[in-house]
């Protein structure tokens, strides 16, 4: 059972990042420390490349934070989820 998303506890998830590069050394930094566009971009990222839906922890995360930034999630391909 999924837990509940609060926004305090959606700060506090850790990501990986390693830069606007992709070339930098890794480095981990709470979600509610990265400006809109990161999180956007990690949004994406999930649900692309390791194919997560948007009720994963994470999606819910930043869903969550960029919710409390009055911003709404970056819109999906609509065959993204089609088998």
């Amino acid at each position: 059972m999924p837990i509940e998303m609060t926004l305090e506890y959606a700060n506090k998830l850790r990501w990986g990042t390693r830069g606007k590069s992709g070339r930098e050394p890794m480095r981990m930094v709470e979600l509610g420390d990265c400006d809109t566009n990161h999180l956007e971009n990690i949004y994406q990222h999930l649900l692309e490349v390791h194919h997560k839906t948007p009720n994963n922890e994470y999606c819910r995360a930043v869903k969550c934070i960029l919710d409390s930034r009055k911003v709404q999630c970056p819109d999906l391909p609509e065959d993204l989820f089609t088998i």
